[in-house]
């Protein structure tokens, strides 16, 4: 399926030090959380997005040119215990998320936009 890419997106795709990041926006019980595959926090769309690093995984994402809802996995490793019982009493199977792909820079910026 093809995506509008911002030059500077394509250009950085095409770069041999490719910097790919990840960003997740999920709504839970309590409202939305934002988390992004680097470190420290970020903003960008208009929202801080907390660093969860390496930490992040994602589940297998299909798609397809039909209007059809898809699923997948976020997952959160290394979590302290004391947030565990917080996760377990929040998330909620079929609310709304998000995923984004992102490049960096070489400055560590966020390339425009992320698809």
């Amino acid at each position: 399926m093809s995506r509008d890419l911002t030059v500077a997106f394509a250009t950085a795709l095409a770069d041999q030090s490719l910097r790919p990041v990840i960003f997740f926006e999920g709504q839970f019980a309590t409202g939305w959380v934002r988390i992004w595959s680097g470190l420290g926090a970020v903003t960008w769309n208009g929202h801080t997005w907390a660093g969860a690093g390496s930490l992040l995984g994602l589940g297998s994402l299909d798609e397809t040119g039909e209007v059809v809802a898809g699923g997948t996995a976020v997952s959160l490793s290394g979590v302290p215990l004391d947030l565990v019982q917080m996760a377990i009493d929040e998330a909620r199977q079929g609310l709304p998320g998000r995923i984004w792909l992102g490049l960096l820079a070489e400055n560590g910026n966020i390339i425009a936009d992320p698809v």
